[in-house]
C-alpha cells in the first residue's frame, strides 16, 4: 500500500539516506589508523620510559663508583660511559617528551572520532519516518 503512492522525491531521498546509513556504519579506517598509532605511541614511550629509568639507575651507581673509586684508569673510563648515558638520557627524554605530545593528540583525536561515529550510527529520525512510510 505505501509504496505504490511514494514520490520520487521520497524514494531519492529514501536511498540517499540508506546510502548514508551504509557509510556511517562502515569502519571508519582513520580510527582505525589512530588507534594503531596511538597503542605503537604507547609502545615507544613505555620502551624510553624503561630506558630513562634504566639509564638514571646506571647514573645513580656511577656516581656513587666515582665517589669510591680513586683508581684513575677506572673513574676515566666510568666518566666517559657517564657521558655517554647522560647523553643518551637526554635524548631519550626529549623522545618521550615528543610522543607524550603525539600521544595526548592522538588521544584526543581518537576521542573525537569515536564520538563523531557514535553520532553517525544514531537513528535518523526521518529515514525511521521514511521507512514507516515506505513499509
Amino acid at each position: 500500500m505505501g509504496a505504490a503512492w511514494c514520490s520520487p522525491y521520497l524514494e531519492k531521498q529514501n536511498a540517499e539516506l540508506k546510502s548514508q546509513l551504509a557509510e556511517a556504519l562502515q569502519q571508519n579506517p582513520e580510527l582505525e589508523k589512530l588507534r594503531e598509532e596511538h597503542v605503537n605511541l604507547t609502545a615507544r614511550l613505555q620502551a624510553a620510559s624503561e630506558q630513562v629509568g634504566t639509564l638514571q639507575s646506571q647514573l645513580a651507581e656511577m656516581e656513587k663508583l666515582r665517589e669510591k673509586l680513586q683508581a684513575p684508569t677506572e673513574e676515566a673510563k666510568q666518566a666517559e660511559t657517564l657521558k655517554a648515558n647522560l647523553a643518551e638520557m637526554e635524548k631519550l627524554r626529549e623522545e618521550r617528551t615528543n610522543l607524550d605530545s603525539r600521544l595526548r593528540a592522538s588521544t584526543e583525536q581518537v576521542k573525537t572520532l569515536e564520538t563523531q561515529l557514535a553520532e553517525a550510527l544514531q537513528p535518523n529520525p526521518e529515514l525511521e519516518k521514511l521507512r514507516k512510510a515506505v513499509f
